[in-house]
């Protein structure tokens, strides 16, 4: 069931899809009525189990649910919440200074803003020693 009739597209870029993904996950897909088959092109399916964490069918047997031993979908769920809602206040603060390209270049931006942070080079060092 793809009822959105998603198709491939030169304006999807990953921060378009990344948001789309936190938005959609957080607010609107309900777990408790839908599953996710990942074979058959990443369709949704309803399920008639009263199921309260993520259903995903195992593609190799449809009789599996590969998320089966998952408990954390609520804590899961907020997250991507607070991500989507961070991400987005962060993209209305940079529409406000005047950047209209903004939403094109989110991930871009994110990164460049998080530079004191460190780099994932600088994770891979070894600790100077004393």
């Amino acid at each position: 069931m793809n009822k959105w009739n998603l198709k491939m597209s030169a304006t999807l870029t990953p921060a378009r899809l990344l948001m789309g993904f936190l938005d959609y996950y957080s607010y609107y897909f309900n777990v408790s009525l839908f599953g996710i088959d990942v074979s058959n092109d990443g369709s949704f399916f309803e399920h008639s189990s009263p199921e309260t964490n993520f259903v995903i069918l195992d593609p190799l047997n449809y009789q599996n649910n590969t998320t089966k031993n998952s408990f954390l979908t609520h804590e899961i769920i907020k997250s991507f919440r607070k991500a989507f809602n961070s991400l987005k206040n962060l993209l209305l603060q940079y529409q406000q200074m005047q950047q209209p390209n903004i939403t094109d270049n989110l991930l871009d931006v994110i990164l460049e803003r998080n530079q004191d942070y460190p780099q994932e080079e600088e994770l891979l060092q070894p600790p100077p020693q004393q």
